[in-house]
């Protein structure tokens, strides 16, 4: 099974940036165009991006450009909530759904 589910994000010229569950959450935070786009599971690890998938809400619910930068999300790291079985640490493809 693919995980996949779809964010909000700030549209940058390179790239998408700052991912949000919700539309409002990024205009509150940021002045500039908003987009939606669709995160999909990489089995292969080549992903653009790196997130986290909820078990609870089957969906991501953090998405950044480095492991690093998602790793930082975690006190103890992600390996911990792994083990505790609230998610999955994965590489993503991102696709712009709309805007």
């Amino acid at each position: 099974m693919v995980r996949e589910s779809e964010m909000y994000a700030l549209v940058t010229d390179r790239g998408p940036r700052h991912f949000y569950l919700h539309q409002h959450q990024v205009e509150m935070a940021f002045d500039g165009e908003v987009g939606k786009y669709r995160l999909t599971e990489d089995p292969d690890g080549d992903g653009d991006f790196w997130a986290w998938w909820n078990n609870e809400d089957k969906g991501f619910v953090f998405c950044w450009q480095s492991e690093g930068q998602l790793d930082m999300c975690f006190p103890y790291g992600p390996e911990v909530s792994e083990k505790h079985g609230d998610g999955h640490k994965l590489s993503v493809k991102v696709e712009r759904v709309s805007s």
